[in-house]
């Protein structure tokens, strides 16, 4: 008898068909099968594991196939995706086949990989499990809190406020960032101050540099604060004369950035690619079922040691050992974040031999892959050499000093292939200093820059943003980050404007709403101590049902004083 194989889309069955043969069935769930009815009484307070699920149109179709492939087998292999989620489509189909009896006669197992590629799926065949109960629950416990949350509050949000759509729990958390962000603008009242700036010469050399200190006063940002007093400040510069004091060198090191995890990712791909969190997934999931690169939804920065060789080897290749860390080993990277998985691994090419102008990728699926490909490669390349130089000019008689800093780059290392975007439209220009300039140089102002400045507002949320801040906050995981961005669009509570989440008034008022009647249950340290416990469960520390207990013992109290104020 054939060996049935579950794995969640179709792309990725036929890939693994093509590598198993013909002892092997692939099918595809499209995902959950099922999901908890979407009406009140889904799930009762109390009775936690009697919980009501629906089978979606889609779900039947392939339970259907499933379970008339299941009856012809002799194996049944739930090889769905390595992460909570995948953990849970396995149970819920092993759980539908049982009801069916099915299993009665079939050897059930769970296989996992992190990547698409024979070698991977060969091992995850040789090396099954049975389905992991504690990230079962963990799923399960955060699915009830979600649904417990968003059936109780968001009844009366639409009493109280006409026209809000509902409350998820972990989504006005970030609607919260995005609101308060938009009050701080709001308030915000700008700061004149002004810069002054000189471009020095010496023959053909020129020297930018800004005004350091006066009058033995080092200055700082808001000291030149009117026109008027640049302009004083101005005519002092221009009856004085200036040389050369000092020239410090000193030599920089800059390390290269750790392989991607999910936010990291999303971070980068939507500052130099444009994507959405969400596109960016589409795109990633694409590559991945290719078998182009490792699983793309983990928090974990670490690379396997066969992957670490294969990088090495390309390095030396495709530039020379002069690129290349000197430790053997490579560089290791650990996660800043103590819930992460480090048995996953990051985002990396599976092949790192394919490079991203030599496939037969194209459009955003290139563009991502060559953004993974060269974070990955750069992350076990050589430091980069640079020498940092500062020029002090000071006035004949000491009382005005300039200041001119900048760096050059001795030995490129890493930055040969990549270099880290920014959040913010403003890039730092790196001021280019002349060489052979020594102690003593007599200069000549060739111009002088006064420029007046205002403070900013803080920069709204750009998705990359918010996403970066959620994870320093510990609310959301990697699976969830874009249905996060996703659902706030899509409620209409917030919207992107050149990039930047701008609240709607709908949004406001259903932070506010929160903020006064649930300001417990919203608040970021909350939010981050239930992801804790929810990972507590995975790893079987905790029991899902006491969770619920505890948030319920809570909740419902708060529930009831909010209706007695709605009738």
């Amino acid at each position: 008898m054939k060996n049935l194989v579950i794995v969640e889309s179709p792309a990725k069955a036929k890939t693994i068909e093509g590598y198993l043969g013909e002892s092997y069935n692939v099918i595809a769930s499209y995902g959950h099968v099922r999901d908890l009815e979407n009406k009140t009484g889904s799930v009762l307070p109390g009775k936690w594991s009697e919980i009501k699920w629906a089978i979606s149109e889609r779900g039947k179709t392939q339970l259907n196939q499933i379970s008339t492939l299941a009856k012809e087998s002799g194996r049944l292999i739930l090889a769905t995706d390595p992460d909570r989620e995948g953990e849970a489509i396995a149970w819920h189909i092993c759980e539908l086949l049982k009801k069916e009896g099915i299993l009665d006669s079939l050897e059930v197992c769970r296989a996992v990989f992190n990547s698409i590629t024979r070698s991977a799926v060969a091992e995850a065949m040789e090396n099954t499990r049975e389905i992991n109960k504690e990230k079962v629950q963990a799923y399960l416990a955060r699915r009830v809190l979600d649904y417990v949350v968003g059936f109780n509050i968001s009844p009366l949000l639409w009493r109280r406020l006409p026209g809000a759509k509902s409350a998820g729990r972990v989504q006005s958390v970030a609607l919260k960032l995005i609101c308060e962000r938009e009050d701080k603008r709001d308030i915000f009242e700008p700061q004149e101050y002004w810069s002054i700036e000189a471009a020095f010469i010496k023959e053909e050399k020129k020297i930018k540099a800004k005004i350091n200190s006066l009058d033995g006063t080092k200055l700082k940002k808001f000291d030149i604060k009117r026109e008027k007093e640049a302009e004083i400040i101005i005519e002092r510069i221009k009856k004085s004369s200036f040389s050369i004091s000092e020239v410090n060198k000193k030599p920089i090191k800059r390390n290269p950035r750790p392989p991607f995890i999910t936010s990291t990712l999303q971070q980068e791909a939507a500052r130099k690619l444009r994507f959405s969190a969400d596109r960016t997934m589409q795109v990633a999931q694409s590559l991945y079922e290719k078998a182009c690169i490792t699983y793309m939804r983990t928090d974990s920065p670490v690379i396997s040691n066969e992957g670490i060789s294969l990088i090495r080897d390309v390095i030396v290749r495709k530039f020379n050992d002069k690129y290349l860390y000197k430790d053997p080993l490579g560089r290791i990277y650990k996660s800043k974040s103590k819930q992460a998985q480090e048995a996953h691994e990051a985002i990396r090419p599976t092949d790192v031999n394919k490079y991203p102008d030599e496939n037969s990728l194209s459009g955003d699926e290139k563009e991502l892959y060559a953004l993974i490909w060269n974070r990955a490669v750069s992350s076990q390349m050589a430091s980069a050499d640079l020498t940092q130089t500062e020029i002090i000019i000071p006035s004949q008689d000491k009382n005005i000093i300039f200041k001119a800093t900048g760096s050059q780059i001795v030995f490129k290392g890493f930055l040969e292939v990549y270099e880290e975007g920014n959040d913010t439209e403003e890039e730092s220009e790196e001021t280019r200093l002349p060489t052979n300039i020594n102690v003593n140089d007599e200069l000549q102002i060739e111009t002088l820059f006064p420029e007046q400045h205002f403070t900013k507002p803080p920069a709204r949320y750009t998705e990359a943003s918010l996403i970066r801040d959620l994870e320093e906050k510990g609310i959301g995981r990697p699976s969830t980050y874009a249905s996060i961005m996703k659902s706030i669009k899509r409620r209409e509570y917030a919207s992107l404007e050149n990039k930047q989440f701008l609240p709607a008034n709908r949004g406001r008022v259903v932070v506010s709403f929160l903020d006064n009647y649930f300001a417990e249950y919203f608040k970021y340290e909350f939010t981050a101590e239930m992801e804790e416990s929810l990972d507590l469960i995975a790893r079987g520390d905790l029991i899902w049902t006491s969770l619920l207990d505890k948030f319920w013992t809570g909740f419902e109290p708060n529930i009831g004083n909010v209706e007695g104020l709605s009738n």
